[in-house]
């Protein structure tokens, strides 16, 4: 519910140029226009060629739009056994949107468990299944078809209710705006128009940790996120900017697999604590969708693709991988210094090219460290104190398709012959590099009167090189630009933040920052 419309126009009705419409034409042409004369209760002629006062409708908004509302049923089973707990928990959301005819639910599954089944050997598992139905998204921007755009719009001299049932008996769009037929009857938007949306989605994580009697450990994780999308949309039969309508269907798939392994040990020197690591991963992503679309239904008010008329179809598929290796190691002088260094290898599926020996890896260096001064001096004022500073770098790919050419297969043929044609727009570049950006970090995080104030302050200097930005070309060369390592930028800047509390008693605390 819209409960502040303080500056909501209430002074000016429909028209242009000062002046209220004279006749139905007049009315039907200027639809959406409220720059007519000042509203002075008079009858005038609106876009249906009744007679109305022309006077502020102030229940627009409220007459249009309902009381929303959400309700959300969870259940939750929990069983404790020795050696691991098992928990199964279902829940189900339902919205009821306020634009009329519109609404979501929402059906979530949850299976998980921790288990160790034998001396050292931890186990995790999860399952979770969503199912996710839309019904009749509503649209965006001032696209055609949005009834809330279309709504907002209306002249404050228009009553909404006289745009109802949004339609005529005939089954074309009520229009009220002849100049401008994009502007939708927002009824014939929100109870005509369809964009219904169905996810299912299913995501799972498998870990395993065994730890040797001597610190050593060896840990393994899986994880898949994985949707279905299926998407209908339907301009409808007797729409005033398109009278033949037009039906779009899309069923996508995407899936995310990420694998990692990881061996380590933990052990004292003395004061000193040393950790490293080795690891490995692999991630590969893959998604594909099939559009088919149709124009101009051939039956009025049969909304199936096969009541189409000038069917096209596209399809669209994508795969990529990232191979990665890295280590860490960790020192730890008692409580005072902490100093980390890293190194990763990534390989990245994107930039290759068949053929050619690309350089495909690229190793990011990392260090870090911090120093707990406070350890070693503390003033009665001091609770905490901590000097750090970082140094680290890290690359990031190009999307897919872009070091060599790409061809599609058309629908058309010549002589039982398949045409294609290329699918980049961009001229391919074999030589593309990962982009890299690095960053310095100096900061400290101080704590003053038993923790009652608090100071974080950082300062920070980040370089990004080989940025893969487009570049315009002639389109002449048959492209319309270029992929180029050329991009550089730079961001440095300070951060602070200071905390406080106020207030700290038994029952009642009050914190500022």
């Amino acid at each position: 519910q819209i409960m502040d419309r303080t500056n909501w126009q209430y002074v000016y009705g429909q028209g242009v140029n000062g002046i209220k419409p004279t006749t139905q034409l007049a009315a039907a042409s200027t639809g959406s226009s409220s720059w007519g004369a000042r509203l002075d209760g008079s009858n005038v002629i609106q876009f249906d060629g009744v007679s109305r006062p022309y006077s502020a409708q102030e229940n627009n908004i409220e007459d249009f739009y309902r009381t929303g509302g959400s309700w959300t049923n969870t259940l939750a089973l929990n069983k404790s056994f020795t050696g691991g707990v098992i928990r199964l928990s279902a829940s189900d959301l339902t919205n009821k949107s306020v634009v009329p005819n519109s609404g979501l639910d929402r059906q979530n599954f949850t299976l998980s468990g921790t288990f160790d089944p034998v001396k050292n050997l931890v186990i995790d598992a999860r399952v979770n299944y969503i199912l996710e139905q839309a019904k009749n998204r509503p649209m965006l921007s001032d696209g055609a078809g949005n009834a809330n755009y279309n709504a907002a719009f209306l002249p404050t001299s228009v009553n909404i209710a006289t745009l109802q049932p949004g339609k005529l008996p005939n089954g074309n769009e009520l229009s009220y705006n002849t100049g401008n037929p994009y502007a939708t009857n927002p009824w014939f938007a929100a109870y005509d128009f369809i964009h219904n949306t169905k996810r299912e989605r299913l995501l799972s994580s498998f870990s395993a940790k065994y730890t040797f009697d001597n610190g050593l450990f060896l840990q393994g994780r899986a994880g898949r996120d994985s949707y279905n999308d299926s998407y209908i949309a339907v301009t409808p039969s007797g729409t005033a900017y398109d009278a033949d309508g037009g039906y779009t269907e899309q069923n996508s798939k995407f899936s995310d697999i990420n694998i990692d392994g990881l061996i380590g040990k933990s052990f004292k020197v003395d004061d000193f604590s040393i950790t490293p690591n080795i690891g490995a991963s692999y991630r590969r992503t893959k998604s594909e969708a099939v559009t088919n679309g149709g124009a101009s239904f051939q039956l009025f008010g049969i909304y199936t693709l096969a009541n189409t008329g000038g069917k096209s179809v596209s399809a669209y598929k994508q795969d990529q991988e990232t191979q990665s290796v890295y280590g860490t190691l960790e020192l730890a002088y008692k409580d005072v210094l902490y100093l980390t260094g890293s190194a990763r290898s990534d390989w990245f599926s994107t930039l290759a090219t068949p053929g050619k020996d690309n350089k495909l890896s690229v190793i990011y260096p990392s260090v870090s460290g911090s120093f707990v001064f406070s350890e070693l001096w503390k003033p009665s004022f001091l609770s905490f104190g901590k000097l750090r500073a970082g140094y680290a770098m890290v690359g990031q790919a190009t999307i897919p398709f872009q070091t060599q050419l790409y061809y599609n297969l058309r629908s058309e043929s010549i002589n039982n012959n398949p045409l294609g044609n290329i699918v980049n727009g961009s001229i391919p570049n074999s030589s593309l590099r990962a982009s890299k950006a690095t960053e310095l970090e100096i900061g400290t995080e101080m704590k003053f009167f038993k923790d009652r104030l608090s100071l974080d302050f950082t300062w920070y200097n980040k370089k990004s090189t080989d940025e893969i930005l487009p570049v315009p070309t002639s389109t002449t060369t048959g492209y319309s630009g270029a992929v180029l390592n050329i991009g550089e930028l730079r961001n440095k800047g300070v951060e602070a933040l200071i905390s406080g509390v106020v207030l700290k008693g038994a029952d009642f605390n009050w914190t500022s920052s």
